[in-house]
């Protein structure tokens, strides 16, 4: 038994050097993703950056869009004051009716290439705007929901990582009821060694917890609690063996302390019987002496000693 459980110590070390190897490699795994979530901040803050230059590009460009677009009220308005004048002239001045139109017509032309050119202006200015922006907001997007996807990834590995902590916690605790359940069986079996009454298994084992079971998403974790929880089911095993012979030993140890009463008791009273017995042949070897000496006393005297007796008179 004791061997058994020198086992599950080893056992239970190796467990222990187990979740903490993963730990640590799961720790590595944070402090990678730690910096790659560092890496994509900078690039974001560099984004914000670039985007608020590009804001600032197009700030500038709406300013003089508004500007050329007030340029071309003002050009407009030219061309109507343009446009009456020449009129007015054209009224007044029949000699001259060629070179005036010519000078509206020329007028014109130049309003309506500035109106082009103003026009081409923003169209070619609002798209790249527009396309700028649309980039720029899908990359920030995008490096938002990269360090999303990251923060969440490392929030499951810390959590990982505590509820491997909790089983180690948990498995440290049980190795020290395991160790304080073998010095208690040892002691045991030094007090049934020694001949004396078993102590009670109540403050021994009363205060044993067991590691709590728990069912999580891991494969990783699953295998380990699963491998905890049939080192657990042995220890268990183990421990109702132990039990079991404990009360065993109890019973053959009370069996013998009876049977040890019952004999010095058979002891005690068989050397009472031999001494009863001792005293009573030496009394029936008396009671034969006695009895020997009155049969001598009982037998008639011989011819011989009779006459010899009768002449001395």
């Amino acid at each position: 038994n004791l061997t058994a459980m020198n086992e599950e110590d080893k056992q239970s070390l190796s467990i222990q050097a187990l979740i903490t190897n993963k730990t640590a490699q799961l720790q590595e795994k944070i402090d990678d993703y730690e910096g790659q979530i560092q890496n994509l901040k900078r690039e974001l803050k560099t984004q914000k950056a670039l985007v608020q230059q590009y804001t600032d590009q197009a700030t500038d460009a709406r300013e003089k869009l508004s500007q050329n677009e007030k340029k071309l009220t003002k050009l407009q308005q030219q061309n109507a004051t343009l446009t009456d004048n020449a009129q007015r002239r054209m009224a007044g001045q029949q000699l001259q009716q060629g070179q005036g139109e010519d000078t509206i017509e020329s007028l014109r032309r130049q309003v309506r290439l500035l109106e082009d050119k103003l026009r081409r202006t923003k169209t070619a200015e609002r798209p790249m705007d527009e396309n700028r922006d649309e980039r720029t907001r899908r990359t920030v997007e995008s490096l938002q929901q990269q360090i999303t996807d990251l923060d969440t990834h490392k929030k499951e590995l810390l959590k990982f990582n505590q509820q491997l902590k909790d089983e180690l916690n948990k498995v440290r605790l049980r190795n020290e009821e395991l160790q304080k359940i073998n010095v208690f069986l040892k002691a045991e079996n030094e007090s049934f060694r020694n001949g004396e009454s078993p102590r009670s298994t109540s403050s021994g084992g009363g205060g044993i917890r067991r590691i709590g079971e728990s069912g999580r998403s891991s494969v990783e974790l699953e295998k380990i609690i699963a491998l905890m929880k049939k080192k657990i089911d042995h220890v268990q095993a183990e421990n109702q063996t132990l039990k079991s012979d404990l009360d065993r030993q109890r019973a053959t140890n009370d069996s013998n302390r009876a049977f040890f009463t019952q004999a010095t008791e058979s002891t005690k009273e068989i050397e009472h019987m031999g001494q009863t017995n001792s005293r009573l042949q030496k009394e029936v070897a008396l009671l034969r002496e006695q009895v020997a000496q009155l049969q001598l006393k009982a037998l008639p005297p011989s011819p011989a000693s009779s006459s010899s007796n009768n002449g001395f008179h």
